[in-house]
């Protein structure tokens, strides 16, 4: 920062009212006694309510009071309500801040204000149970500072034969003047005259000193402006010779370039002339260029300036012109390079050519520092660390410097031997089961130097492979187990195992099915349905007709649910059975159809059974409550001669007088189960053959005494007698 803009802001804050957060003694509102402020700007009052130990703070308010007017709310905060802001001049620019507000500070913040806005503002908390406790805050608005300008009588004078007088203009308000030459202010003395409310500065009998640039600085509380300066033609000098270098260094490099410049307050300009260890140069004007320094001891340069008009002269101090060595061919060496973790020591050496020389070890980018295993020794030339850890291993840089320059040397990397530790197993992909014929990979990595050695084992058995990863292709169950991987360092001479993985395979649900212990599935009987598949079988799910199986006291799930067994069918129970079968690769379902078959027979022949054209042998043998079993062939179906043909009504039965007493059938039941085609044998004329037929007789009584076919209704109460049994070609027989 110039002098000139240091002096600015003093002079700025001189004039600016103090607003320190302040509340007189004992007062527990806190706010800004004084708020200064400008149109457009957004001003904040700050309020705070600094203890409010036993008090409740029930609401707090900001009341405006204009110069000229009577007291109005602004804005209102209760901490059970959102925040209000009641008609007023700012309404629509005040608001708390922050928002929400609290009651601890309830600061408000005006946008774009205006110079109306000037005025009395207060912070007043309604508390319980001290009442009303306010602050009070007073705005003021001023109008900035705008157009400064000033004029001048004259421009062109002579040392100590003219006067001048300057004028300065602006607008604002309540404007205050202050005038610089140069950077310097301007008071009053017996040459110097400030009128006008110091908008006025006159100078009798003008010297070097009054060529300016004269500025003037107006000022008020809010804002500040300064006009273009002002310079005046003044001969003198020449006066405050300076020689500078440049660039303005302490210390030049060996082979700079180093530019000297020479200044002295003069009018007209000084000529100049150049010494070197006082001795003088052929160089003149103000500028001396020096190229190509070389280290040498230290040279002095001066200069003279002289003025043509005054005829004087005046020279300067000398100047010193040190210069260095350049940093060189920094390089690093070390005391061994291949080390074992925290049983090794190493130390590193920096050289480097150049003069005046500091150094600064880096690891990676990192500073060195001193530590209770790191020494720095030989002027932090020598790098010392005792019980390396796997953190030291670099890389290495000694970064060498002076003042003119700096250098690095490359980068030393230790080779630091540690591990095997942090060994970790992975199967990709991962899952909990695999699925017969996948391929997977085991990948094991463990944390080394140098990269370790592997092998592998499973169930506890070493395997053949070697490298970091294995590959199981088109794997098996029989490889299912726990897999483990052991890292070795060679150099470290440890090794670690890792925790066993477990690599489960199964084979798919396939060829699944439900087999019945039976094809006839009557009512009352029992049947058993088996649920099987080839592959890994975990779970066996029972279905009927597309619902879960619900089970009755007659039905029985065992074998884990791979049997399911019918104690006593009932009609209900036909329907469609499935099983799904699954493991967590697969599943598979089976379905089975049952329909349950009613005890009593398919049809009734009413009438008598004479008509039916029945070619049997052995009928007349049979004893009483005899069961037959007749295997006939019905190729075609033919009239007997001897039989009434004649039509039937369904009251009627057939003539029986054709049949002889030892031949008689009283009354029969003629079923007719499957054909050797698999198809249903019908009570009727057929073309098809029959390979089974069953025929019941009834008792007949003692003494061959001939009785009479038994009524409808007895039969049908035979009929309700326990239910048929089936031999081993599954014709049904009737006890």
């Amino acid at each position: 920062m110039s002098q000139e803009e240091s002096l600015m802001d003093i002079l700025f804050l001189l004039c600016m009212v103090s607003a320190t957060f302040t509340g007189t003694a004992g007062q527990r509102v806190k706010v800004d006694p004084e708020v200064l402020s400008y149109p457009g700007q957004t001003v904040n009052l700050r309020c705070a309510f600094t203890d409010a130990t036993g008090i409740q703070l029930t609401m707090v308010t900001w009341i405006y009071e204009p110069k000229d007017g009577e007291r109005i709310n602004i804005a209102v905060f209760h901490p059970n309500f959102d925040p209000n802001y009641p008609n007023s001049t700012v309404k629509g620019r005040v608001s708390f801040s922050p928002s929400p507000p609290n009651m601890v500070s309830p600061s408000i913040q005006i946008n774009n204000v205006r110079m109306t806005d000037e005025g009395k503002y207060i912070c007043e908390y309604a508390t319980y149970p001290n009442g009303n406790e306010q602050g009070i805050t007073y705005l003021i608005m001023l109008e900035r500072v705008a157009n400064v300008t000033v004029t001048a009588n004259t421009t062109d004078l002579v040392e100590f034969s003219r006067s001048l007088s300057l004028s300065c203009s602006s607008s604002g308000s309540s404007l205050s003047f202050l005038w610089l030459n140069i950077s310097s202010e301007v008071t009053a003395s017996d040459r110097v005259q400030l009128t006008d409310g110091n908008s006025t500065l006159s100078i009798v009998n003008v010297t070097r000193d009054d060529q300016g640039p004269f500025r003037c600085h107006v000022f008020n509380r809010v804002s500040n402006g300064t006009s273009a300066p002002v310079n005046l033609s003044v001969s003198f000098g020449p006066e405050n010779i300076i020689l500078k270098l440049s660039p303005p260094q302490e210390y030049y490099e060996e082979g700079s370039n180093v530019s000297l410049s020479c200044s002295a307050v003069s009018r007209p300009s000084a000529e100049f002339q150049w010494f070197r260890n006082e001795n003088l140069l052929s160089d003149t004007g103000p500028e001396l260029r020096l190229m190509n320094l070389q280290e040498s001891p230290s040279e002095k340069y001066s200069c003279q300036a002289f003025n043509n008009k005054t005829m004087r002269t005046q020279t300067s101090p000398f100047s010193v012109i040190p210069v260095l060595k350049r940093v060189a061919n920094a390089k690093v060496t070390a005391s061994s390079t291949d080390l074992l973790e925290f049983s090794s020591s190493v130390r590193l050496s920096c050289s480097s050519s150049g003069s005046s020389l500091s150094f600064l070890w880096l690891n990676i980018s990192s500073e060195v520092t001193a530590s209770d295993r790191v020494q720095l020794t030989d002027g932090n030339s020598t790098l010392t660390i005792v019980s390396v850890t796997r953190y030291d291993q670099g890389p290495f840089r000694c970064h060498v410097f002076n003042r003119v320059s700096n250098g690095t040397s490359a980068p030393m990397n230790l080779s630091i031997n540690y591990g095997p530790e942090n060994i970790m197993l992975t199967i990709s992909p991962s899952r909990e089961y695999f699925q017969e014929g996948l391929n997977i990979k085991l990948m094991c990595s463990a944390v080394s130097r140098p990269a370790v050695q592997f092998q592998w084992f499973l169930n506890r058995d070493l395997l053949s492979d070697t490298e970091p990863e294995i590959r199981l292709m088109n794997i098996q169950m029989s490889q299912s187990g726990n897999y483990s991987c052991q890292a070795f360092n060679n150099i470290t001479m440890r090794n670690e195992t890792s925790q066993p993985s477990i690599v489960s395979v199964l084979e798919r649900i396939a060829n699944a099915s439900v087999k019945s212990s039976t094809n006839q599935t009557v009512e009352g009987t029992s049947v058993n349905f088996t649920c099987e598949a080839a592959g890994s079988v975990f779970t066996r799910k029972w279905m009927k007709d597309g619902s879960e199986l619900i089970q009755t006291d007659d039905m029985i799930l065992h074998n884990k649910n791979r049997m399911l067994s019918f104690q006593r069918l009932k009609k209900t129970d036909s329907g469609e059975y499935s099983c799904k079968i699954s493991n967590p690769i697969s599943s598979e379902e089976a379905k089975y159809i049952m329909v349950v078959n009613s005890e009593r027979p398919s049809s009734f022949l009413a009438g008598s059974i004479a008509g039916i054209a029945i070619a049997c042998c052995g009928i007349a043998g049979a004893g009483a409550g005899g069961v037959y079993y007749i295997h006939k062939k019905l190729k075609q179906t033919k009239k007997s001669p001897n039989r009434d043909t004649g039509t039937r009504t369904g009251d009627e039965g057939q003539n029986n007088a054709a049949y002889s007493g030892s031949q008689e059938l009283n009354y029969a039941d003629i079923r007719f189960f499957q054909n050797k085609d698999g198809g249903t044998v019908q009570l009727e004329l057929q073309n098809n053959s029959s390979e089974y037929s069953q025929v019941r007789v009834n008792n007949r009584s003692p003494a061959g005494r001939r009785t009479s076919p038994p009524t409808y209704d007895v039969h049908m109460q035979r009929m309700t007698n326990p239910a048929p049994q089936f031999d081993v070609n599954g014709a049904q027989i009737y006890a």
